[in-house]
């Protein structure tokens, strides 16, 4: 397992462990019934790496970026509320159910 680095934590002055650590493999769209265990996986390492204490713009792009090409695609097509850029996301979680598949 990965030794923690100390890491100055962005809102208060106290210190957290991060973990150097791996990301995911990407998401393997041939599976879409793997969503669930990949964001699962996916929201550990966001976590743990301590992704979580960075700007919704960085976890969106480290999201999409780490789930693969077809998710640079996907992510192309969205549309944008005005005002809302992309990568500024509210809430950078996507639930357990969402569907890649036109299903």
């Amino acid at each position: 397992m990965a030794e923690p680095q100390e890491v100055p934590h962005q809102k208060a002055s106290r210190r957290i462990h991060a973990f150097q650590m791996k990301a995911p493999e990407p998401f393997n769209f041939t599976h879409p019934n793997r969503w669930p265990i990949w964001i699962r996986r996916f929201d550990r390492f966001r976590v743990a790496s301590g992704l979580e204490s960075s700007s919704p713009e960085t976890q969106v792009s480290a999201l999409v970026h780490t789930i693969g090409a077809k998710a640079e695609e996907i992510f192309a097509l969205f549309a944008f509320c005005e005002g809302e850029e992309r990568g500024d996301s509210r809430d950078t979680s996507l639930p357990e159910e969402t569907s890649f598949t036109n299903e």
